[in-house]
């Protein structure tokens, strides 16, 4: 009987390599729909159901660039397929994913050159620390959730409501999921995005 707690690991062929890819890309298209379906939520003043979407959509996206890697490095195993799985993980990942590239656009700025939209191996460490926070403390799947859903304490009473996520708790989730679609779009191949990347 085979140890489950090693996972598994696939040999990633011509096949497999397409199939990553159009899931990345059913994966990127939903993203976008849920980032649309957020925008028009928002300016119809509807601020918790914005926020809950454009978490949503980050993870989607979060779950497209995390599968074109897969293709593109011709990796596919137990850790990459759970982590499409994990909230936590994914929004880590954004998370990570745009406070790296801030920071490297700051430099840029200073030395006068962006380097690299991938990271050198210390970065990465830091990066891959930052996500690892994420899982310890889900703070943006907190809000999702309280975005959707009425939560009650031991006690019997109410903790939060949905209509009290705030018109910048909605604001900020959309950017943040806008600024990491810009990263995806860029991993994609969009060459507009370099553009839309630097004026934001």
């Amino acid at each position: 009987m085979a140890d489950k707690s090693l996972g598994w690991k696939k040999d990633v062929d011509e096949q497999l390599t397409k199939d990553l890819e159009l899931a990345a890309h059913a994966a990127y298209d939903n993203g976008c729909e849920l980032s649309i379906d957020a925008r028009l939520l928002f300016e119809s003043h509807r601020y918790s159901r914005a926020t809950a979407l454009a978490i949503l959509a980050e993870e989607e996206f979060s779950k497209a660039f995390t599968l074109k890697l897969s293709a593109d490095n011709k990796r596919w195993d137990s850790t990459l397929y759970d982590s499409l799985r994990s909230h936590a993980i994914k929004q880590g990942l954004a998370e990570a994913v745009v406070n790296f590239i801030e920071a490297e656009k700051a430099k840029s700025r200073w030395i006068g050159g962006f380097t690299s939209a991938y990271p050198d191996e210390k970065k990465a460490k830091e990066v891959v620390a930052a996500a690892k926070k994420r899982l310890r403390k889900p703070v943006k799947d907190h809000l999702k959730q309280d975005a959707l859903y009425v939560a009650i304490s031991k006690e019997g009473k109410i903790k939060s409501i949905p209509k009290n996520i705030t018109r910048e708790e909605a604001e900020n989730s959309l950017f943040q999921t806008e600024l990491f679609k810009i990263n995806v779009d860029i991993l994609f191949g969009d060459e507009s995005a370099l553009e839309r990347f630097f004026t934001l």
